[in-house]
């Protein structure tokens, strides 16, 4: 599961806020939507995703999600954790973000 602060930049870029996730593990309060590894995997589209699990690195687990775009000009996009679920909600973010222009 992603945290409050990785949940609440999704739900700013437009993530969809529903679906079989989480809303409020703690109940403490108010908590974005936290998509299962599906769902961002299905929210990413129709790409060719690269995810590693690239070991322990620095003392943590460490995930590598990564997306190569061709065309006119090549794109890439890529987002890391210590989760698959973080480095893909991170790269989720590269490509509705950085891939958007803004």
């Amino acid at each position: 599961m992603i945290d409050y602060d990785l949940a609440l930049r999704l739900k700013e870029a437009g993530f969809p806020q529903d679906g079989e996730g989480n809303f409020d593990p703690t109940g403490e309060k108010p908590y974005p939507y936290s998509p299962t590894l599906k769902e961002l995997i299905e929210a990413c589209g129709e790409v060719r995703m690269v995810i590693q699990d690239m070991g322990i690195m620095a003392g943590c687990r460490c995930w590598f999600a990564s997306v190569s775009m061709y065309g006119p000009e090549k794109l890439y996009f890529s987002g890391n954790g210590a989760t698959v679920d973080i480095a893909v909600a991170r790269l989720w973010l590269a490509l509705n973000t950085q891939g958007k222009g803004k």
